[in-house]
């Protein structure tokens, strides 16, 4: 959590526990975020895992049991590339959500929405894959699963292909509406200019509190004050 420089070169940090006395909001951002970045660093450890497993032990068995051919093993090993570059994708897309800046609450509702929908998409893959797995110990009907598996990577990797898109374009069309957008219904802090919702007591930045603001009856602030391009 601290700066290149106090860093001084050395990047080995520690762990980072919640604060004895309870962490402030920002804190307890900072630990959510590195918390789901560990989990999808150690989600993609294991992956890369099985993709080792699937070429050392794996196809030797779905070619000695099933008699699976060079195109069925390519079939194979794309489904289980597949999973590891959808799982490094998972793993960034929490530093995108990180640097969405705090009024943008639309948008990190809509990017978790996002998430949790190609999570759902990549568990259902990993699933046939393992299909897959467990019929190289007991072979079956190969060719049916292998055609299941097929379709299975070409939906995911589509699905993935649009995740990334949203990713990379900003979620423009996320806009927000409601309560938070309308008249007087946000004030701007005297201290940093960072906007804050009406129902925040103290500025969500740098805490200074909402007391020394007029109500937005009185003076509702300007649409562009505060905000940078």
């Amino acid at each position: 959590m601290r700066t290149e420089e106090q860093h001084q070169g050395n990047w080995n940090c520690s762990p980072v526990a919640v604060p004895a006395a309870g962490p402030s909001t920002v804190e307890f951002s900072q630990i959510l975020h590195l918390n789901l970045w560990e989990a999808g660093h150690e989600a993609l450890k294991k992956a890369k895992s099985k993709l080792r497993a699937l070429e050392e032990k794996i196809i030797p068995k779905l070619i000695e049991n099933c008699g699976a051919t060079e195109l069925d093993i390519r079939t194979v090993r794309e489904a289980g590339m597949l999973s590891v570059q959808c799982r490094q994708v998972l793993k960034w897309s929490c530093v995108f959500d990180y640097s969405i800046i705090e009024y943008e609450s639309t948008k990190k509702q809509y990017l978790k929405h996002l998430r949790a929908l190609a999570s759902t998409m990549l568990c259902m893959h990993e699933g046939k894959l393992d299909e897959l797995i467990h019929l190289a110990l007991s072979p079956e009907d190969f060719t049916n699963y292998k055609h299941k598996l097929e379709i299975s990577t070409t939906c995911t990797g589509n699905h993935f292909d649009g995740f990334i898109k949203e990713l990379e374009d900003g979620k423009p069309e996320v806009k927000a509406d409601g309560y938070e957008n309308e008249p007087g219904s946000r004030w701007f802090c005297d201290r940093c200019t960072f906007e804050n919702s009406w129902v925040d007591k103290q500025c969500k930045m740098c805490f200074f509190p909402l007391d020394y603001h007029p109500s937005p009856q009185v003076a509702a602030a300007p649409e562009d004050l505060g905000k940078s391009e």
